[in-house]
């Protein structure tokens, strides 16, 4: 009874919460004079290639973002690297943050051209955003970065390959140096690499379905030195164990789903 009205309450919930969330980020994104909204950049990709096919992108909540800033305490000595930074969003948040450089790369020309255009236009910016048209795979991460932040851009062997790059950074100049991966569907990957220790788990907010949930979930990780990889340990509350609670999720959390809802219209 209560698990058929659960569904029924999520088949409700869900498609109002998505228009609204599109409506929400299309506010902040006038607020800071960028466009970043999915329809918005997909709708500018077909009109710049002369095509009629769909584009779907996902980028991070504004919500979420701020969250993960603050959970991060940037401040001047380090420097992000959104990899798969897309129209630049994420990228844009991070720059009206106290880092002393923000970069974001991204594949795709006509991405980087918006992304690049959204950094010029950012209002309130502590530091104007770098974009760079560039192939993760090959890119030359800078030996500065600090943070590394993923929003799930990309899969298999491509991030493997990606963050190869960053452990050659790390492995020129040894610093810390720290990873957010928004939307681990690759956390097996990251650990395989035995080179990336998961440190902690940041739920940007909850959601009554494993795979939307993990969509609301980051997992931090602190890049190692080589010569430790045989020491390494898993800490308790990692993701997998937090995906684990998503998949076997009790009714009565419902609510707290709903409470984010009303959170998303309160903070925006």
């Amino acid at each position: 009874m209560i698990g058929s009205l659960v569904s029924a309450c999520i088949r409700i919930v869900r498609p109002a919460y998505l228009p609204a969330s599109r409506a929400a980020a299309r506010m902040w994104d006038r607020r800071l004079g960028i466009m970043t909204g999915d329809e918005d950049v997909a709708r500018e990709l077909r009109r710049a290639r002369g095509e009629d096919r769909l584009y779907s992108f996902g980028a991070i909540s504004y919500l979420g973002m701020r969250r993960l800033m603050r959970r991060l305490e940037p401040t001047r000595k380090d420097v992000l690297l959104d990899m798969g930074c897309g129209a630049g969003r994420a990228t844009c948040v991070a720059a009206q943050y106290p880092f002393s450089r923000v970069i974001g790369i991204d594949i795709d020309e006509r991405l980087c051209a918006l992304a690049q255009h959204n950094a010029r236009r950012l209002r309130r910016c502590t530091v104007r955003p770098e974009i760079v048209h560039a192939d993760a795979t090959t890119y030359h991460v800078p030996d500065d970065v600090t943070v590394v932040f993923l929003y799930n851009p990309f899969r298999g062997e491509v991030l493997e390959s990606a963050l190869t790059r960053v452990l050659e950074s790390f492995d020129r100049k040894p610093r810390r140096l720290r990873l957010a991966y928004a939307n681990p569907r690759e956390h097996a990957l990251v650990e395989s690499m035995r080179r990336f220790r998961a440190a902690e788990t940041l739920w940007l907010s909850w959601r009554p379905e494993a795979a939307w949930h993990r969509t609301k979930v980051v997992q931090f990780y602190e890049v190692e030195p080589a010569d430790s990889r045989g020491q390494r340990t898993v800490p308790d509350g990692g993701c997998l164990q937090q995906q684990a609670l998503a998949e076997n999720i009790h009714p009565a959390f419902f609510l707290a789903a709903t409470c984010n809802v009303f959170d998303y219209f309160i903070t925006h």
